[in-house]
């Protein structure tokens, strides 16, 4: 069901878009690492032999592996998308370091295989646009795509653009494909919200090494990585629980409602993605500049201090509370469905559904997923959205 609701989702939004495909493959196509492994789906199985379908961690090994070989080849053509490919494969380094603390997961393996399929989400769409083949891309991924190979923004742009196609829109799916329970019918919540307790450290390396390899200015804080490390994880984080919750939503509503989800993600993440792309332009100038230094030091980065997870929080003082407002359109047809789509870049892709929608027992579980995300039941800071707002509302005004 997931994936027929996902292409279905796809279509509607781009005759809704009309989202332009591109006239060629800017490189050669890549080798696919699902096929080298063959049979796996998503779907984790333990007896399986396909070490990513099992959960194996050999799986990761191969990721961390398909992804180094395409941020070389990114890298060394001063290809705008490797900024998010780098910041990509540092996450994933990240967690396979966190994966191998005992107890840090209640479920290794399922994790394993989360980190699997979720890598996929991605580098499937990479290789169809590479290969001209948009029908295949997702709408929140040609954007970002798009953006890159125009060489429009700058590198916080880029990755702010990976991270919304990649988690607003792509996260959800995922969830929704490997199951938010386990057999006995436990939450695998647990486990995905301890992904956000290493993403506060990532950042401290991240941000210094993208900008010295590829884009000096996405580190507007030289002097406070941690700061920037801290704003990079809390969007993360916030988009994290959002997607989790609009996973919610397709899993357990009736499947005509489901659909109606699948269809506000798309639209979402697109249109938040349209924002991003619109806020992080940058002119003509400024793109050769960033290209010029890439050009120059692409190759650099001496590792940082090697270790991208210590399993140490590292919180940082004085963060500033300023606010940004982020106007956002109605999309009628969904609205006229009972389906109403908030899209801004502290709080990712917010759905609401109509009570007419639901079925009587879903629609107090509905609200208690809403009230999670405002500070209940397993959610976050009330303050977090202010915070965030503030540091990304003080990153666009220095472009």
């Amino acid at each position: 069901m997931g994936r027929a609701r996902r292409a279905s989702a796809v279509l509607a939004v781009l005759l809704v878009l009309g989202l332009a495909a591109p006239s060629q493959a800017s490189t050669p196509p890549l080798v696919n690492w699902g096929q080298v492994l063959p049979g796996f789906t998503p779907g984790l199985d333990l007896s399986s032999s396909n070490i990513c379908t099992s959960g194996d961690p050999a799986c990761v090994e191969s990721v961390l592996r398909t992804m180094a070989r395409d941020l070389h080849r990114l890298a060394s053509t001063c290809d705008h998308n490797a900024v998010f490919q780098l910041g990509y494969m540092r996450t994933t380094e990240a967690y396979y370091e966190s994966s191998q603390i005992p107890g840090f997961y209640d479920d290794v393996a399922w994790m394993h295989h989360y980190d699997a399929v979720f890598a996929e989400y991605y580098m499937g769409p990479l290789r169809a646009w590479e290969q001209g083949d948009a029908s295949a891309v997702p709408p929140a991924w040609r954007q970002a795509f798009g953006a890159a190979d125009g060489r429009e923004l700058s590198a916080l742009g880029n990755f702010l653009m990976g991270m919304n196609a990649h988690i607003n829109r792509d996260l959800p799916f995922v969830l929704d494909d490997i199951g938010l329970t386990d057999a006995d019918g436990d939450s695998r919540k647990p486990d995905h919200e301890q992904v956000n307790a290493f993403l506060n450290t990532v950042g401290d390396d991240m941000i210094p090494e993208i900008a010295a390899r590829f884009d000096p200015t996405i580190d507007s804080t030289p002097h406070d990585d941690v700061l920037m490390g801290f704003a990079s994880a809390q969007l993360i984080q916030t988009w994290r629980e959002q997607a989790w919750t609009n996973a919610w939503l397709m899993t357990y509503t009736p499947e005509p409602v489901a659909d109606l989800v699948a269809q506000a993600i798309e639209v979402g993440s697109a249109q938040l993605g349209a924002l991003i792309r619109q806020a992080t332009a940058i002119p003509d100038a400024a793109a050769q500049a960033r290209d010029a230094h890439c050009a120059d030091h692409w190759d650099d980065w001496d590792g940082g201090d090697g270790v991208y997870f210590d399993g140490q929080d590292e919180p940082p003082a004085g963060l500033p509370t300023l606010s940004q407002v982020v106007d956002t359109a109605t999309i009628d047809a969904l609205a006229a469905a009972g389906v109403t789509l908030d899209v801004s870049l502290a709080g990712g892709v917010q759905i609401e559904l109509s009570t007419a929608l639901l079925p009587p027992p879903l629609d107090g579980a509905v609200g208690l997923v809403g009230d999670a995300l405002d500070g209940g039941p397993g959610g976050g800071d009330d303050g977090v959205d202010d915070v965030i707002g503030g540091i990304i509302g003080g990153l666009f005004g220095r472009r």
